[in-house]
Formats: C-alpha cells, structure tokens, sequence
C-alpha cells in the first residue's frame, strides 16, 4: 500500500503528538459483572507509600489539626506526582525537576496546574521523553487531572483500573507505548473522557463494551494492538463520536449497525482486521462521514451505491475484501471524493463511463479485479487525477486518447 493510497490515520485525531486470545464478553453479560467490578476496584482512593494511614492526602473529608482541606489537596497532588515518578526511570532531564526537595510542582516540567488558589494538578505531559517503567495507580489521586499524555515512550505493564477514578480526565493519551493486558473497564468511569488513544501498543482482549458509557467521548484510537472480538454496538450511541480508528488488530463478527449513527462522525478506519459482512446503511448514508477505511478485511456483498454519491466523503478506501457485482455508476452533480480504492476484490462487468464525474479525484485504483470492456473516455477528463491503476483485469480495446494525452502528469498501470 502506498503513503498516499493508506492516508494518515491521524488525520482528525486531537490531542496528540499528532489515538492472547480472549474471548469476547457477550453482550449483556458484561453489564452487571462490570457494575460490581467498578464498585469494588475503585472504592479507594490508592496512598503514596510517602503517607501513612488508610487515605491520601487530598481526600481528607474533614479538618483536623488545624490543617485545611486546601493544603492537604495541594500535598496530596505533589505527593502523588512523586509515587508516580518513582515507578519510572530513564535518562529524561523532565523527571529531574521532580524533586522531593522541590516544593512547587507546579514548576515541574510536564505539569500543568490549575489557576486558582490552591492549585491543583490538572496535566501531564511526558510525550516522547524516553521514559521506561509501569504507571502507577498513585496517579489516580490526581483527583483534578484532565490530561494525561505519556505517550511515545517505553512505559510497559498495564493499565492501572483505578485510572477509572478519574472523574474529571479529558485526555487519555497512552500511545506508542509496550503496554499490555486487557484495557481495563473501568476507565468507562472517567465520565468526561473527550479522547482516548492507545495505539500501538500490545493490548489484548476484547473491547470494553462499557466505553460505549462515556457520551461524551470524541475521538478513539485503538489502532495496532491484539483487541480481538466484536466492535461494541454502544459505539453507535457516541453522539459526539468524530474519529474512530480500529485498525490494525484481529476483530471479527460484523460492523454494529448503529456505527454510523453520530452526526459528528468524519474519520472511520477499521483495516486489517477480520470483519465480515457488509458495511453498514448507517455508515454508506452518514452525511458527515468524510473518511471510510475498510481494506484488508472478509466483506462482502456489493459495493454500496451509495457511497458513491455522497455530499461528503472524500477517500473510500475498501481494497482487499472480497465485494462482488459492479462499480455503481455516479449520479451526484458533484462529488467531493479524492481518493477510490476497490482493488483486490472479485468485482466484475463494466467501468462505468459516470466515475468521470468525480472531478475532484486524485487517485483511482482497480486493479485485480474481473473488469471487461473498454477504458470509459470520460476518465482522460478528469484534470485533477493523478494515479489510475487498472491491472490485472480483463479490459480490451484501446486506451482512451484523452488518457494517453494526460500520460505527462499521469501515473498509469494498466498492464
């Protein structure tokens, strides 16, 4: 696959530096296991091993000695930021400033502390520093944090569940890291979520169905890992939902019907997987759907016409299955789509002459498949086309001279 043809898939992810087999829990049963698992995994709050006693500083429910709930919020934080730093190592010069010595964390490179008096942690940022080491559940006295940005480094382990207390995270951004395990359910209780990426990483399991919970959920990133398992149908009740990637893991069963259902949904990418079945009509009608990446899975069926003739989709990207009949002819006046990949599947008849209606098309690939007849003229019409593969089909007749004149500006397989 070219750089070109694959796209980014950060193109609308926010928030970053740009987001084994388990069986997969059956739908339902989850619901009530996971209720008591929150319950009792984060009933408490976890203590530095600086503090004594059963509670962390920054939880105190009462005043006592004379000391105010707003100093021991603040030591609570910078004591919890010193649990933190000591289950990381590395050769980073950030984690230097965090110093036992130090008392004004909100100094601390990486940190970022809220205005008010007294000032509480509300992010980290240790992207791309070099860090090894595990996370630390100390993190999770970190009762103001919205961000969390660690990623691009060489942190392992797994995730801590009590990262579900939380409440306030906006930004969960854990990608490029050697992470493992399940992905734990509990971070369905960080209510405020906005983005989620952990990509490229080496998670297993199934996809927590209760993630579906957190509405107000933006942007996910689960690309490259080892998720096995059905893509959760609460994904179609994320309203705000705008990007979802999924690439690059060994999901299976069929898309959810409901996938296409957000009104804000723009970026789709759920490649080199083992989805089967068709796509869904909620995706093929989506009206706010600008990206769909498919390739490199099981579907099947008829490419949907629909697709073709969408107000908003600009790349469709859907090589490498096994779709059957023809190339729907364009109906649109006008089609914003730039980039069309159907090669590598067993569709077959004619190219229909109307594909010379994209005139916004850039690249147009379809090869391998079991095309017949003529190269339509109308193709040599489109000015802004700049690859055209054909391949490994059964075409005859002359190549058209419309397209033989373009041949300076043009990238042409038709052999």
């Amino acid at each position: 696959m070219s750089e070109t043809e694959g796209l980014r898939d950060d193109t609308f992810k926010k928030g970053t530096t740009p987001k084994v087999p388990l069986s997969p829990v059956p739908e339902g049963q989850d619901k009530v296991e996971e209720k008591a698992t929150v319950t009792e995994e984060l009933e408490e709050v976890v203590s530095p091993p600086y503090l004594s006693g059963g509670k962390a500083a920054g939880v105190r429910e009462e005043n006592k000695g004379g000391i105010s709930l707003a100093i021991c919020n603040e030591t609570g934080d910078r004591q919890a930021l010193l649990c933190f730093k000591s289950q990381l190592s590395g050769s980073s010069r950030v984690l230097s400033s965090w110093s036992n010595t130090s008392l004004n964390f909100c100094n601390w490179d990486g940190v970022t502390c809220s205005s008010r008096s007294p000032p509480r942690v509300i992010a980290i940022d240790l992207s791309s520093e070099g860090i090894t080491g595990t996370i630390s559940p100390c993190i999770a006295n970190l009762t103001s944090l919205m961000t969390l940005q660690l990623s691009n480094n060489s942190l392992h382990g797994s995730i801590p569940p009590k990262l579900g207390l939380l409440r306030k995270l906006r930004n969960l951004n854990l990608s490029m890291n050697s992470l493992e395990g399940n992905i734990p359910s509990q971070l369905s209780s960080c209510s405020q979520i906005e983005i989620l990426d952990l990509s490229s990483n080496s998670f297993q399991g199934a996809i927590p169905a209760s993630l579906g919970k957190c509405i107000h959920l933006q942007d996910i990133n689960l690309s490259r890992n080892n998720l096995q398992g059905r893509i959760p149908s609460a994904f179609g009740n994320l309203s705000k939902l705008q990007a979802l990637v999924l690439t690059s893991n060994r999901l299976t069963d069929e898309t959810p019907p409901s996938l296409g259902s957000s009104f804000s949904l723009r970026y789709v990418d759920l490649g080199n997987n083992d989805i089967t079945g068709s796509i869904p009509e909620s995706l093929e009608n989506s009206s706010s759907l600008e990206v769909l990446r498919f390739m490199s899975n099981n579907l099947s069926g008829e490419v949907p016409k629909s697709l073709f003739n969408t107000s908003s989709l600009t790349a469709i990207f859907l090589q490498q299955n096994s779709f059957v009949g023809s190339i729907p002819a364009i109906t649109a006046m006008s089609s914003p789509i730039k980039y069309l990949s159907l090669r590598d599947n067993c569709i077959s008849g004619t190219i229909p002459p109307s594909l010379g209606n994209l005139s916004s098309l850039l690249e147009l690939r379809l090869s391998k498949n079991n095309l017949v007849g003529n190269i339509p003229e109308s193709l040599g019409h489109i000015r802004t086309l700049e690859i055209l593969t054909m391949s490994v089909n059964n075409l005859s007749g002359l190549v058209p001279p419309s397209l033989e004149e373009c041949q300076t500006k043009l990238e042409i397989s038709l052999i």
